[in-house]
């Protein structure tokens, strides 16, 4: 009862509870842009040579990740996608799809030039589909697929297989086990560093065309104009 509370209070504090903005915004996640980057073997040894301390840095923060490792493959792949619920001849015909491929592939062609041209996974397209090293139980392909692919041999390849998310075509570019240097983890940290500062850029491209835009159309909103 001693505490006195003025007017100007009363309604600063309703406001702040009740007012309200309706708010419109586009929005640019770098990682999105991430799978759109692919840096050449040239870039990436370039980029490692000029940022040699930001990689040994980078290493040194994730040490533990590369220390005792699992065995882990580099694998790379091509995935021909099939709705689970398809019927039999949707999931036929993409089977025949990746049966050409996995024969292209056999007969010399690249996977990552496979990928590049046919690949359904958006996500690695750019990549040449590659995913990366992993370790079993990792790899998000289902133990059948990761049973075939840790028993094959560098370069060997494996499919088409059915997985999670359609037909799989797949090789192994290495295999790594143990702690892992600086200088074996060299060019990929260079290529993740590299992936993350080229997304960063096409987000901010795009954000930046974008507020162009909105800023030459004042009267119309974002949802008008995108």
């Amino acid at each position: 009862d001693s505490v006195f509370v003025s007017p100007d209070e009363v309604k600063a504090e309703f406001e702040r509870r009740g007012r309200q903005v309706n708010v419109e915004y586009v929005r640019f996640a770098p990682y999105q842009y991430e799978g759109q980057v692919a840096p050449s073997p040239e870039e990436l040894a370039k980029y490692a040579k000029d940022n040699e301390a930001k990689l040994k840095e980078l290493y040194k923060q994730r040490k533990i990740f590369y220390e005792k490792v699992p065995r882990e493959l580099h694998m790379r792949s091509v995935l021909v996608k099939v709705d689970p619920s398809a019927p039999a001849e949707a999931d036929q015909a993409a089977q025949k799809r990746a049966q050409a491929l996995a024969e292209r592939a056999q007969k010399g062609t690249e996977i990552a030039k496979l990928a590049r041209e046919a690949s359904d996974d958006t996500r690695l397209r750019a990549r040449g589909g590659d995913m990366g090293w992993r370790r079993k139980g990792a790899s998000g392909l289902g133990t059948d697929i990761e049973a075939k692919v840790f028993a094959a041999k560098k370069g060997e390849i494996v499919g088409p297989i059915k997985g999670p998310e359609g037909w799989y075509v797949l090789t192994v570019d290495g295999e790594r086990e143990g702690d892992i240097s600086f200088d074996a983890a060299r060019t990929e940290l260079a290529e993740e560093s590299l992936r993350e500062e080229q997304g960063r850029a096409k987000a901010r491209a795009d954000a930046e065309a974008v507020l162009k835009k909105a800023k030459d159309a004042p009267t119309k909103t974002l949802h008008e104009l995108f």
